[in-house]
């Protein structure tokens, strides 16, 4: 399923100070504002305001042991909310979803 049919996702003029095409675009999540889709950027991998920091290493950074001020010392173009969006999008990502077995007919 393309990216831009997925109900969750809203499009947004690429950001007006980075490199511009007349179809780019990227994508935001509607519940976290700062996490952004873009195929031209790591892969299409969700990112922090369109930005090269995907969402997966802020959560390698904290899984490894750092904190959040030694992450927002270590790349200052982060920000807190950055890292509390990555977290939030990451819970919903993972959220527990029940699938029903498949049963045997007539059983």
């Amino acid at each position: 399923m393309p990216l831009r049919s997925l109900q969750f996702l809203t499009r947004v003029p690429y950001n007006a100070l980075g490199p511009t095409r007349a179809n780019r675009m990227e994508i935001r999540h509607f519940l976290f504002e700062r996490i952004t889709l873009d195929p031209e950027k790591c892969f299409g991998k969700p990112c922090v305001r369109g930005l090269r920091m995907p969402v997966a290493s802020i959560l390698g950074y904290l899984s490894s042991g750092m904190t959040v001020e030694e992450i927002l010392a270590e790349w200052p173009e982060l920000e807190r909310e950055d890292i509390q969006q990555a977290l939030g999008y990451a819970a919903w990502a993972m959220e527990e979803r029940v699938v029903p077995r498949e049963t045997a007919a007539g059983k």
